[in-house]
């Protein structure tokens, strides 16, 4: 069954389950891995994945004693996410096999990331006409797109960082037990590019934008939005957050 979202981001999952037999005939619930899963994408510019606020083992279904709510974050999300498109749906479709300090509550996100140069050497940038999917084993992100030729990543000071901390973190999150979907964008046409892809995937449940664009009454209005594919988004089901200021 799938969610329905607050508007804080907060989120009540609902645990889909499926009977299956089990001794002299009595029915068990048997949990679909996927089908309380929360997907949530944050539009932004860049974001650190070493953090403890995204790695899958400081989720709190890892911290508790109950292993059948735990989410295989090892697996690529096609093999289990509710919804998910088959990998035929994108140009590539990669994991990003990252440094992850799962112990070290002080290790350097900054030397993790320089660690890891030759994994995001191969990020290709995404358009409205080329859709490049990476996923990032072992962490909560299980999407990371490029509309932004930046590379999705970087340092603890990222505006995304903040973004996608509040949105989803383990530590500082609103939800933590909800996933993350990161598109980088750079400027309004490759935000708008961002958006319009989200908007087009029924397994993200909420989209979380904190930009905007335009001068036309003061700096960081957001303007030009397809607002028609927003409603049909919101009609069937997904939640579009826009932070406060960015509007008119």
């Amino acid at each position: 069954m799938r969610r329905a979202l607050t508007l804080s981001l907060a989120v009540i999952a609902c645990a889909s389950v499926a009977p299956a037999a089990g001794a002299r005939g009595k029915t068990v619930p048997v949990r679909d891995p996927g089908g309380d899963a929360t997907v949530i994408a944050v539009i932004d510019s860049a974001f650190s994945p070493y953090h403890w606020d995204f790695l899958a083992s400081h989720m709190p279904q890892a911290k508790d004693s109950d292993r059948s709510n735990d989410l295989p974050l090892t697996t690529a999300p096609d093999q289990w996410l509710d919804g998910f498109p088959s990998p035929a749906a994108f140009d590539s479709y990669e994991g990003l096999d990252l440094t992850l300090e799962e112990d070290d509550k002080d290790a350097q996100l900054e030397a993790l990331d320089a660690a890891d140069q030759d994994e995001w050497a191969k990020v290709k940038p995404s358009s409205r006409d080329e859709v490049n999917y990476y996923w990032m084993p072992g962490t909560k992100v299980v999407g990371a797109l490029d509309f932004g030729g930046n590379q999705i990543h970087g340092g603890s000071g990222e505006h995304g960082m903040g973004t996608t901390s509040v949105s989803v973190g383990n530590i500082h999150g609103t939800c933590p037990e909800c996933l993350l979907v990161f598109i980088s964008y750079s400027g309004a046409a490759s935000g708008e590019a961002a958006i319009e892809w989200a908007m087009d995937q029924p397994w993200i449940d909420a989209i979380s934008n904190s930009y905007g664009f335009s001068t036309a009454y003061r700096d960081r209005v957001y303007s030009g939005s397809n607002t028609q594919a927003q409603r049909r988004a919101t009609e069937r089901g997904q939640t579009i957050f826009f932070s406060a200021g960015n509007g008119q």
